[in-house]
């Protein structure tokens, strides 16, 4: 992104207040701020609650509170410790969201780590991805390395990577209900816990308590623990 060009100025908020979008520089928001049109800034700081009535692209964001996106977001880096949420796609290159992160359409990021809520209704496109909470996506989930901690029972059509791990928290392996929904995963390294899909399809492929497999196909190595269902096993060459 270059977002080093035409002139700008900076906006601040303190208590409650509004602005209007194009080209900023510095938007701090100390309170309850909204950004009417889109926004296109260098730094974005929200302690509070901010609105942006149009497209979001920033360069660093911060956002101890709220933060919503009616249409698209595109960011370097973002922090957000409570909640973000954009109505239409998000492109983020590194991301670390404590909270809620909830994406209308598709979502793609270098870099995200999650705790808490992820959700989209497109596909989830990262190549480092790590979730401790739980994931829903409307569509495919893929990336070069994606570490699921389950917290709550999630839900994607599809999983695509070259490491999957998908394991649960202490306290929902006692509890015993969570589980992942997923009807197809493709992996090079696949090790599940508490899962419940149609295929698995890995060249290194461990099946671990808890889960429910329609069918597995493997290259090299399979393994599956004695607590989990697995109906059918076929070794590829």
């Amino acid at each position: 992104m270059n977002y080093r060009t035409g002139a700008r100025h900076d906006v601040s908020v303190m208590g409650s207040g509004s602005s209007a979008g194009g080209l900023l520089g510095k938007v701090r928001i100390n309170g309850d701020g909204r950004i009417y049109d889109s926004a296109d800034c260098f730094v974005f700081r929200c302690n509070g609650s901010a609105g942006v009535e149009g497209s979001m692209r920033c360069e660093d964001a911060r956002v101890n509170g709220h933060l919503s996106v009616r249409d698209d977001l595109e960011t370097e880096q973002i922090k957000v410790n409570g909640g973000l949420k954009a109505g239409g796609s998000a492109r983020i290159r590194v991301g670390h969201i404590n909270g809620d992160l909830d994406i209308g359409e598709t979502l793609s990021a270098v870099r995200l780590t999650v705790y808490g809520t992820l959700e989209a209704g497109g596909e989830i496109g990262a190549e480092h991805l790590n979730v401790r909470g739980a994931v829903e996506s409307g569509d495919a989930l893929y990336g070069r390395e994606i570490r699921l901690k389950l917290v709550s029972s999630s839900r994607v059509k599809r999983m695509m990577g070259e490491h999957i791990s998908v394991t649960v928290s202490l306290l929902a392996r006692m509890i015993g209900r969570t589980k992942l929904e997923v009807d197809m995963i493709e992996g090079d390294e696949i090790v599940l816990e508490h899962t419940r899909a149609d295929m698995v399809r890995g060249r290194r492929v461990k099946i671990g308590p808890g889960c429910t497999i329609g069918r597995v196909e493997y290259s090299e190595v399979f393994d599956s623990d004695r607590d989990s269902d697995v109906a059918d096993v076929i070794r590829t060459f």
